[in-house]
């Protein structure tokens, strides 16, 4: 399936995202380390979010723009760069900035069980 504005915003809106990983430079580590545990992000399709914190919840207002997405509201105002792939089929993931000063990865839950459970075939 090729990518379209419209395949984009279907797949962050049908999907729960972890956030799973810190990234940022001299340091990197699992986000249960910084904040607890794991963070989720959803997307509605009427352009509001929420990102779920161990300890809160943030709200804010979604936008796609090219290849990136962008957050505005009372809790965060941030941005997301979307890397994109030949197929919609292989974006399942994306970075989110500057969440409490760290950048995040975010994972589809799909893909993170998909690689949980072929890991532990392989053990």
């Amino acid at each position: 399936m090729t990518i379209t504005r419209k395949s984009i915003k279907k797949k962050l809106i049908q999907n729960k995202w972890i956030g799973t990983t810190i990234d940022m430079p001299g340091r990197n580590s699992l986000a249960r380390d910084i904040f607890g545990d794991n963070l989720v992000f959803t997307f509605n399709k009427f352009g509001s979010c929420k990102l779920v914190l161990p300890n809160r919840t943030l709200c804010a207002r979604w936008r796609l723009k090219d290849m990136e997405v962008y957050f505005r509201g009372k809790d965060f105002k941030t941005k997301a760069f979307l890397r994109m792939y030949k197929s919609i089929d292989d974006f399942y993931y994306f970075d989110l900035y500057n969440i409490e000063n760290y950048m995040v990865s975010f994972y589809t839950k799909d893909y993170l069980d998909k690689a949980s459970s072929s890991s532990a075939k392989e053990e």
